[in-house]
């Protein structure tokens, strides 16, 4: 099992997501991209949160650390 990192140059809004239609799909934006390597980091390892089962939409379990 893999992951694969794409790339939507259209989207300009969001950070990035996880296509719920491709199990192991991570997409960045130009968003993403623009703010470092940093902010690269911190949205795969959000995005593999919610391929991992973290809920989406208004549930904050992918950004806040479970203690």
């Amino acid at each position: 099992m893999g992951v694969y990192v794409n790339y939507e140059a259209g989207n300009h809004r969001d950070w990035g997501w996880t296509d719920p239609s491709y199990l192991h799909d991570i997409v960045l934006t130009p968003l993403a991209l623009r703010m470092g390597r940093w902010a690269i980091a911190g949205t795969i390892v959000h995005e593999i949160a919610h391929l991992n089962g973290a809920p989406g939409g208004n549930d904050h379990a992918a950004e806040v650390p479970r203690r």
